[in-house]
């Protein structure tokens, strides 16, 4: 728009996309003065994400996803499923279609934040990654012992789980009126509250009475 009629009309020398970037780089410095170096709202993150898991899955699967993080089969499972956990995270030992690099030892496949933990959104970041993990894990175990779904089936539910407890932020998940500039700068911090009211929408049975409780 700048470009097109604003730049064209006063003929000064205005990039593409000039206001885009702009939305961002205020979005940017926004969320690092409202989240920086925040403890507590990195622990608010945490026991969120945990919650949602345990809303979905219940106590049981979420101890399991716990212990079976731990195994083997558990490190595979997530390396081969980290481009589903939602959000960048760099993974060292595996390719860039989730195969185990060939000469990786074993224990040697790690998922890190690309956000360092000394950065303003390091701290609220680091969650992200435990609570993604313990999702994706839980709602596999829960597909196979509850729901009976075989591993294929299980590994796409388990992927779904993701999605729906811990969130998508990309465009395509958000609303028409939070995907362009101005919306993603008006509603930076609503977007939270459109996905869980959505998250609350699907819950069913006992999903809600652990909601609730």
């Amino acid at each position: 728009f700048s470009r097109t009629r604003v730049g064209n009309r006063l003929d000064l020398p205005i990039k593409p996309m000039a206001f885009t970037r702009g939305v961002g780089k205020i979005r940017s410095g926004w969320a690092k003065l409202k989240l920086g170096y925040r403890v507590v709202a990195a622990g608010i993150n945490y026991v969120s994400g945990q919650g949602h898991i345990w809303t979905k899955v219940g106590f049981k699967y979420l101890l399991k996803a716990k212990r079976y993080e731990k195994t083997e089969a558990g490190k595979l499972f997530l390396a081969s499923n980290a481009q589903y956990l939602g959000t960048s995270f760099g993974i060292e030992g595996v390719d860039g279609s989730g195969n185990i690099i060939v000469g990786t030892k074993e224990g040697k496949i790690k998922i890190k934040s690309k956000i360092r933990i000394w950065e303003p959104l390091g701290m609220f970041s680091a969650v992200e990654l435990p609570n993604r993990r313990r999702s994706l894990i839980a709602s596999y175990l829960y597909a196979k012992g509850e729901l009976g779904m075989e591993e294929a089936e299980a590994s796409e539910y388990a992927r779904r789980g993701v999605r729906i407890q811990q969130f998508t932020y990309n465009v395509s998940a958000l609303p028409l009126f939070l995907r362009g500039p101005w919306g993603k700068l008006v509603g930076q911090f609503r977007t939270y509250m459109v996905k869980e009211l959505e998250f609350i929408s699907q819950l069913r049975g006992k999903e809600i009475a652990r909601y609730t409780a």
